[in-house]
């Protein structure tokens, strides 16, 4: 890479946290264990919860943080992937008479709700106000009755609590890494939260 192209390329670790030294060949370097602390599949859950409330409470949203341990305890024993998980206020429309809510919620992945706060769950002009604001939204029905749009974590975000396989997880599991891996989600979800709160107010919602 030097001699073609006047670089030097650096070796990352399995998980993408450190790189390797530089005396290492590429396939001891895949080899290297990655550091852990052996928290259970449910502590790490529970860790996932309190982390993001609390980087989410400090971006200042309006969140009356909770404690999922008995959530997760149940999650853990459910072969229904059992649906639980946090919503918040992101919007209130001109007229004032609905808030647009943000829900955060674990299925077999965690996933994003958005919906009014009070029936019906969308409307047409929520529906509009969502529509092409961010690739990972999938605007739903205007009369759906639960949701107004669903959206996805990006792929290095995924975490997959019934398989504990996505890529994410070398990091959660990585204690000098994890916290700035959850701080990476909470500015992934502000980042899609204050996309569709300038759409919103552009469209006069």
């Amino acid at each position: 890479m030097k001699d073609i192209f006047g670089i030097t390329v650096k070796v990352a670790n399995p998980d993408n946290t450190k790189l390797v030294r530089g005396d290492m060949t590429i396939a001891a370097a895949g080899r290297e264990v990655v550091e852990t602390d052996n928290l259970s599949d449910e502590q790490l859950q529970c860790y996932f919860w309190d982390a993001l409330q609390d980087q989410l409470i400090a971006k200042g949203y309006e969140i009356e943080k909770k404690d999922f341990t008995a959530e997760v305890a149940d999650y853990g024993k459910s072969t229904r992937y059992k649906r639980y998980g946090v919503t918040f206020n992101i919007y209130r429309t001109k007229n004032r008479k609905k808030y647009v809510t943000f829900s955060i919620i674990m299925k077999e992945r965690y996933f994003f709700g958005i919906r009014y706060n009070n029936d019906p769950a969308t409307g047409p002009a929520l529906a509009a106000a969502l529509t092409g604001v961010d690739p990972s939204i999938d605007v739903c029905q205007s009369d759906d009755p639960n949701w107004g749009a669903c959206a996805i974590a990006s792929p290095r975000n995924e975490l997959n609590f019934k398989t504990m396989k996505s890529e994410g997880f070398g990091k959660l599991k990585n204690p000098s890494a994890r916290a700035a891996f959850m701080g990476g989600i909470a500015n992934e979800i502000d980042t899609l939260i204050k996309k569709m709160v300038k759409s919103f107010n552009d469209k006069g919602l």
